[in-house]
């Protein structure tokens, strides 16, 4: 048979087959248990630099902010953008992570936000403890190491990661019942003594334990709750129907969503068309009330313009420019 043997979920569905034979044996577990290895390595490992973004705020609303006493307070240049013009220099996550903690809000404005990933790195997480925030990734009976035990953070950002985490482990001692799960800062901190809980991108995915369980649920009511949704670099295939069920699973019990926002990197008329139609096919509804709004130029390109950013997300009203290098 002729199989793309360069895409990764051709591949690791065949080990995962090739595991029916004989599940219980020790070659078997020893594979699955490789392929997790190999994702948690590869998305810990193998990053690329990001670039730099000069974050300008309004020097009339600097002092109503949350910006002093919080972690984004580090990142604050000593030369000031011009006269009176307080600047920031961040890298894309970073500034996403302070736009999620409210940093460049009014104190005292209620909003709430979470993250809602299929991914495996800890980029995001990163960004977050290097702001002095803590994450909550909405399960239950887990032993927390490091950075993530640290008590007293200036804010807490849920992350639902359906697929799990490279820098999650399987508990040492499985007779343990009281401990689903050992959370660390990296998949460094323990690497190949314990195994990472991940879920491969094979076509076992319904597999789920109750942890999994456990975030998809923390995941579907946030989105049944959700006034905003702004979907980051999901290209809404139609081999994958996990996403379409969640979203119309959540989306029934939501009478409060104002707007669906699509952010993807895509070159092209063609590219760019394809996404559009695959999104508009499946949210009609919100796209005929002016709701679906696409950005197509990636992460950095659609927080580098302060307008689309601070509309699609209710945030950094306060960020007068934002410059990208």
């Amino acid at each position: 048979m002729r199989l793309n043997l360069d895409d990764i979920e051709v591949l690791f569905s065949l080990i995962d087959m090739g595991s029916l034979a004989e599940p219980r044996s020790k070659e078997a577990r020893g594979n699955a248990d490789s392929m997790k290895h190999v994702i948690a390595d590869t998305v810990t490992v193998n990053r690329h630099k990001l670039g730099r973004l000069d974050v300008e705020i309004d020097t009339e609303k600097i002092e109503g902010l949350m910006v002093k006493g919080s972690g984004i307070e580090r990142f604050w240049a000593q030369h000031p953008a011009g006269p009176g013009i307080p600047l920031f220099q961040l890298n894309q996550y970073s500034l996403f992570a302070g736009l999620l903690a409210g940093s460049f809000e009014s104190r005292g404005r209620d909003m709430e936000d979470c993250v809602i990933t299929f991914n495996y790195d800890t980029v995001l997480e990163e960004s977050i403890w290097g702001l002095g925030g803590a994450v909550d990734y909405g399960i239950s009976r887990v032993r927390m190491e490091g950075r993530q035990n640290a008590g007293n953070p200036k804010f807490v950002t849920p992350v639902f990661k359906l697929h799990g985490s490279a820098n999650w482990a399987k508990p040492s001692d499985p007779s343990d019942h009281k401990v689903r799960a050992s959370i660390f800062d990296s998949y460094r901190d323990f690497g190949e003594s314990l195994v990472p809980l991940v879920v491969p991108p094979t076509w076992k995915k319904g597999d789920l334990a109750p942890m999994f369980a456990e975030i998809w649920r923390g995941a579907r009511n946030a989105l049944a709750k959700a006034t905003r949704i702004c979907i980051v670099g999901y290209s809404m295939r139609a081999t994958d129907p996990f996403f379409h069920h969640l979203m119309a699973s959540a989306l029934g019990e939501n009478e409060g969503l104002y707007r669906l926002d699509v952010v993807d990197t895509l070159e092209g008329n063609a590219g760019v068309e394809s996404l559009v139609n695959r999104y508009r096919d499946v949210f009609e509804p919100l796209d005929g009330y002016g709701r679906l709004h696409f950005h197509t130029d990636g992460l950095a390109g659609f927080l580098s313009t302060q307008w689309r950013f601070s509309g699609a997300l209710g945030r950094g009203a306060a960020i007068r420019a934002v410059t990208r290098y």
